[in-house]
């Protein structure tokens, strides 16, 4: 399980480092630049482990105790960590066996964390931390030194779920690299490369991503002794050695050697690239005020963003509901189109009936012209005719009164010679007989003059001419 180390054993001062084992913090506060020297050429591998607990102050029963009892249950993010342990350090063989009491004890580590940080749950990229951590130390200890780096050396922002401690390291990075190498920065940004694309994942991983483990073994140790910042001067050597290689590549290579060929200097002078490291002087007075630049840029941005996701809705919401009226206008327009179909037609319809109207008008007139022109004619001819039929009636009554006259004058004969013949008859009846001439006399003169002996045809026509008068 052990990883080679540039040191050999005869170059150990031993002396040393079982001083520093035995008292840890009063070597430091009276021989810090021994410390330090020492420290730059690497913790002995049989001592790292235990360097490394001293150093974050770990060592906690209550911890491990708190782990045993994680172990028991049972995580949301199982299923993830067991997918990406394969994906962990895979060139280290005690990693890559699938099952093997490598990967065993990172999923148990990992998920006993997972459980007991509940907000950051798991990332990955953690796993890169707890990895150096098993090679050196047991499950538990391990457990326990997590928790320390996560809280104490601030790791735990970069693993958050908006790794915001991260976004503020990684501009925290391009602010020194524009102070210190203001060429590549420029050459960066032209080139359209961002810091966030290949130093997030150096900060995030402690530079063990695409390196081997001895890099990751050897910034622990600084950075137990020194702090985060030692990831700044580390990313700044890194940028100093490869330099020329940097400034002559474009986009696509120049992030590719970011990502993976600019540790191979690293990995050759591991010694080399963190003794270069000590010369870089990190402006913690800058660091504070480039942190509040970006938490405020930050915090105008989520504002902003808000509020760009509140009109988003409020326009959504707008979009919708002009699709809505769209929808009831095309109804309104279609309801409107038929109300005008309908309306020409019943225009249409009127034209046709009054123009019919017009036609039957005409036909009327033309009835009632011709109407009164016949009734004129039958008057006419009426009135021709009553008057032929009065004319012929009167020729009638004027003939009758004549027979009248006639059969008057012939009874009057027929009386006179009847008188005669009785009185040639009869000599004795003279009287009598002149009784009657004279009675028969008096009948034909009464029948003569009064009115209702007169015969029917006289009166009719009577009344007739009146009318006609």
């Amino acid at each position: 399980m052990s990883v080679d180390d540039d040191q050999e054993d005869e170059d150990i001062d031993w002396d040393f480092w079982g001083k520093l084992v035995n008292d840890y913090e009063l070597m430091t506060k009276k021989n810090k630049q021994i410390v330090e020297q020492h420290l730059i050429q690497g913790i002995p591998v049989s001592l790292r482990g235990t360097l490394w607990q001293l150093m974050s102050k770990s060592q906690s029963v209550d911890m491990e105790n708190v782990y045993v009892d994680l172990l028991k249950r049972t995580s949301p993010y199982e299923k993830l960590i067991s997918q990406d342990l394969s994906r962990t350090y895979p060139s280290l063989t005690y990693f890559r066996r699938e099952g093997g009491h490598g990967q065993e004890s990172l999923f148990n580590v990992v998920k006993c964390y997972s459980l007991y940080d509940p907000e950051v749950g798991y990332c990955q990229g953690l796993p890169f931390i707890v990895g150096p951590l098993l090679l050196n130390m047991p499950d538990e200890e391990a457990f326990c030194m997590l928790t320390k780096l996560m809280t104490q050396w601030d790791l735990r922002q970069h693993f958050v779920p908006n790794m915001i401690g991260l976004q503020i390291r990684t501009y925290q990075f391009e602010r020194l690299m524009e102070m210190f190498f203001p060429n590549i920065s420029i050459h960066l940004e032209r080139q359209g490369v961002q810091s966030s694309m290949y130093a997030s994942q150096w900060f995030m991983t402690l530079f063990g991503y695409r390196s081997s483990m001895k890099i990751v073994f050897r910034v622990i140790d600084m950075l137990l002794f020194e702090g985060t910042n030692v990831l700044f001067k580390l990313a700044l050597t890194l940028l100093k050695l490869g330099e020329a290689k940097i400034l002559s590549l474009e986009f696509e290579q120049l992030l590719n050697y970011l990502k993976i060929d600019i540790f191979q200097t690293f990995q050759e002078q591991t010694s080399l690239v963190i003794s270069e490291s000590r010369q870089f002087q990190i402006p913690e007075r800058k660091l504070k005020q480039w942190a509040k630049e970006y938490t405020a840029e930050l915090k105008r941005l989520t504002e902003e963003e808000k509020l760009v996701n509140t009109l988003s809705a409020n326009n959504q919401q707008l979009e919708e509901r002009v699709k809505s009226l769209d929808s009831k206008v095309q109804d309104l327009t279609n309801g409107q189109l038929e109300m005008a179909n309908d309306y020409v037609q019943v225009q249409t319809d009127l034209a046709n009936q009054k123009q019919h109207n017009r036609s039957l008008q005409a036909k009327i007139e033309e009835l009632e012209a011709r109407l009164k022109t016949e009734r004129q004619l039958a008057e006419e001819s009426l009135k021709d005719h009553l008057e032929q039929l009065a004319q012929k009636n009167l020729s009638l009554v004027t003939k009758n009164m004549e027979l009248e006259d006639q059969l008057h004058s012939t009874e009057q004969l027929l009386m006179g010679a009847r008188n005669k013949i009785a009185n040639y008859e009869t000599g004795g009846t003279h009287s009598a007989s002149s009784s009657l001439s004279g009675m028969t006399d008096a009948k034909s003169v009464n029948s003569t003059n009064d009115p209702q002996t007169q015969p029917a045809t006289t009166k009719k026509w009577g009344a007739f001419r009146s009318i006609l008068s």
